[in-house]
């Protein structure tokens, strides 16, 4: 994989960690009745990552697909398939180890079992085994 495509996928990863965040800190503020700032601490977000959180809980936020659209074409002479590629595996890549995190600081901030934290975080039946054989494999 090129350098451009690499800085691509990057930048997928760090909006897939930033969009699967504001998706774990909506569904515990949905799911325990917690308002967004105890889900930011249950969820162990950094003091210095919660203003932009907060922004972003507070107005709509750009979809990755138009941030790909309009990106894409700037960030490199590539083909956009290739472009789009990179950025979708680091999308899905920061988006899975977001989810990691926020089970995990569940577990420890709460007393959640793994179970009960994936029920809060309303995580999909269909992306509990990838989840939970990641979770055995650390050691949680």
């Amino acid at each position: 994989m090129c350098n451009l495509s690499q800085g691509v996928r990057q930048k997928g990863r760090v909006e897939g960690r930033f969009e699967e965040r504001l998706e774990s800190i909506r569904a515990l503020m949905e799911t325990a009745g917690i308002s967004s700032e105890q889900a930011m601490d249950m969820l162990k977000v950094k003091e210095q990552d919660r203003p932009e959180v907060r922004k972003a809980l507070g107005g709509a936020i750009r979809s990755a697909s138009s941030a790909v659209v309009e990106e894409v074409p700037v960030m490199c002479n590539l083909s956009q398939g290739i472009c789009q590629k990179a950025y979708a595996e680091g999308y899905a890549e920061g988006r899975f180890e977001v989810r990691l995190e926020s089970i995990r600081a569940l577990i420890e901030t709460v007393g959640a079992s793994s179970e009960q934290a994936m029920d809060l975080l309303e995580i999909k039946e269909q992306d509990r085994p990838e989840i939970r054989e990641a979770l055995a494999s650390s050691g949680c």
